[in-house]
């Protein structure tokens, strides 16, 4: 059972792009389970019309509606939620705001997890690719089945926010250390525990060389629209929306 986890605010129309497009060109008929954490922040409509809209894509599902919006509280308690299955065996991590633009082979991705046993982490491309993978301002090797991130980066770059299939034993090690009052994303790179297990595994972008990109960051233009920011200086660091 592969579960999703998804952390969302109230815009209908970008939740639907991403569960659309995922449902159709990733995981189709493969039994799923999505678990959405939908925060009260964003359009004025009821959430009730998101988890209708989120149910219409994935019918096995558990949602949160918590009274205030919280980003870190929302990531881990997906997380957290996703763990209590004991049927999981592969989590994807996905941010309401990423649309899939081709065709991806979930069958290959699971094989090659399957095949690596210390191979723990998988996430899709967000840069075209060449005979390497750039992820931010450093590169990714083909190694030739996948862009592998070198050891050396495995604590700073192993994990990100990006669409990803994480295997769940390695989640269950390293969740419980996750601090829901402060950014989960920085977290996964800079606390300690965590870090120290992220080292001992290998991670990677999967796609093929010299291919365009498999995903898109689809919110950016509503949160301007909508006069919403992210809250707390550095928007790497933030937890909380703020209207501007």
């Amino acid at each position: 059972m592969i579960i999703i986890t998804c952390t969302a605010t109230i815009r209908p129309k970008i939740l639907e792009a991403t569960l659309k497009s995922f449902k159709e060109l990733l995981f189709k008929d493969h039994p799923c389970r999505l678990i959405i954490n939908i925060d009260p922040v964003g359009e004025a409509i009821d959430r009730k019309v998101l988890i209708e809209l989120a149910h219409s894509y994935f019918n096995n599902m558990r949602f949160g509606l918590p009274l205030k919006a919280h980003f870190g509280r929302a990531f881990v308690w997906t997380w957290d939620m996703a763990m209590t299955f004991k049927d999981v065996e592969y989590l994807f991590h996905l941010e309401d705001d990423w649309q899939l633009q081709k065709e991806v082979d979930l069958q290959e991705m699971l094989s090659l997890m399957e095949k690596h046993e210390d191979l723990v982490g998988l996430r899709l491309s967000s840069k075209k690719t060449e005979d390497r993978a750039k992820q931010w301002n450093k590169f990714f090797p083909w190694n030739g089945e996948f862009f592998e991130c070198p050891e050396n980066m495995r604590g700073g770059l192993g994990m990100s926010g990006h669409p990803t299939l994480y295997k769940a034993s390695f989640i269950k090690k390293i969740y419980q250390h996750l601090n829901p009052e402060r950014n989960p994303e920085k977290q996964l790179h800079y606390t300690k525990a965590i870090a120290t297990e992220v080292k001992k595994h290998r991670f990677g972008v999967f796609a093929k060389q010299n291919e365009s990109a498999y995903i898109r960051e689809i919110g950016e233009k509503w949160k301007i629209e909508k006069g919403i920011r992210k809250d707390g200086g550095n928007k790497a660091y933030f937890v909380n929306w703020k209207h501007v």
